[in-house]
């Protein structure tokens, strides 16, 4: 993580068994829907984050409740049901697939979005 930039990370963590293999079960809560808003929520309160100032990038509907929290909401590749939620908010939505001619999109504008989440803040400057 750390060598990305990145100084905080939310995701859903597994249980390790008695042997120290996973045992396939999440261990406290999985990190999607409402519970990634409420983990966010908890982790920006605990370290001072400002949600208006943040980012969020999703691609699936179930996630809806985080981008409704942060300032900055981003749909990547969405699933139909997203993209119709996107398009009514106008969420930007980002999409790399191939155009016919071959180029990729970059963003389309909604008209009328991972299971983890990142921060990546700002270090302080070093003269």
């Amino acid at each position: 993580m750390k060598d990305l930039g990145f100084h905080y990370l939310l995701s859903t963590d597994l249980e390790v068994g008695e042997d120290g293999l996973l045992t396939g079960k999440p261990k406290g809560l999985v990190c999607v829907g409402k519970n990634k808003k409420r983990l966010t929520l908890n982790l920006a309160k605990q370290v001072g984050i400002d949600i208006e100032k943040s980012y969020a990038y999703v691609n699936d509907q179930a996630d809806i409740p985080l981008l409704e929290i942060v300032g900055n909401p981003y749909v990547v590749e969405p699933t139909a049901p997203l993209e119709i939620v996107a398009r009514q908010r106008s969420w930007p939505i980002l999409s790399f697939r191939a155009t016919p001619c071959g180029l990729p999109h970059t963003i389309r504008q909604g008209t009328s979005p991972c299971p983890t989440i990142f921060w990546r803040l700002p270090l302080p400057y070093n003269s």
